[in-house]
This record gives C-alpha cells, structure tokens and sequence, in this order.
C-alpha cells in the first residue's frame, strides 16, 4: 500500500478498535539493491508510513518489522559475501534499520530476521 493509502486504513481500523498495526515494507524493484538499503533510508517507505501514521491516528499504536530480505535485490536476509550472507555486515544493517523506525516513531520495532546466529 502507499503511504496515503495506509493511513486511511490506519483510520478505518482505528475506528473499529483496533489498537495496534504492523508495518512490512515492500518496496518497487527498482528501490531494492544487495544491501537492502530502503530498510533503513529514513525517507524509506516505513519511516514515513510511521510518521505520516503518528499525525492522522496518534492514538494507534504503530509495531515496525525488522528484515532485509524484502528490500535486497537477491531476497536473502542480509549481504552476501562469497555466497553466505555475512552475519555481523548484516546485523549493522538491521540496527541502522531499527534504528530509522524508531526514531520515525515506532512504538515497537518487531525483528522478524531469523537468520542463525543472529
């Protein structure tokens, strides 16, 4: 969904009680590189579906997922080196991307990376 798009939804849920959503981001191909830089660019889509969220329905309270794979251009979980994806490049990654939602106004940041070792 679009930001405009996901902050009506927010307001139709809101009305009919529900308290809390859940934003995956997905973005275009175009937008998706190796190293799943969307995820953590804080004009990104999340951070501003958060923001633009917060303003319209500040009483909804807004979880963020925490993953690479919907934003690398390979669809694994992390950067790729020699063929694996490099756990600890990764993890820097997932904070910065923690990182931008919550400071977008996340009120939980939801990790759904399940890669071992992390």
């Amino acid at each position: 969904m679009s930001v405009d798009l996901i902050v009506e939804e927010a307001r139709e849920v809101h009305a009919l009680g529900v308290s809390v959503v859940i934003l995956f981001g997905v973005p275009d191909e175009g937008e998706k590189d190796a190293e799943g830089s969307a995820g953590y660019d804080r004009e990104g889509l999340v951070p501003t579906a958060i923001r633009a969220i917060r303003e319209a329905v500040p009483d909804l309270l807004v979880w963020a997922d925490v993953c690479l794979c919907e934003y690398t251009d390979h669809g694994h979980c992390g950067v790729i080196a020699e063929g694996d994806v490099d756990n600890d490049a990764t993890v820097e990654l997932l904070v910065k991307e923690a990182l931008s939602h919550a400071r977008a106004g996340a009120d939980m940041i939801a990790p759904s990376d399940m890669m071992d070792g992390r």
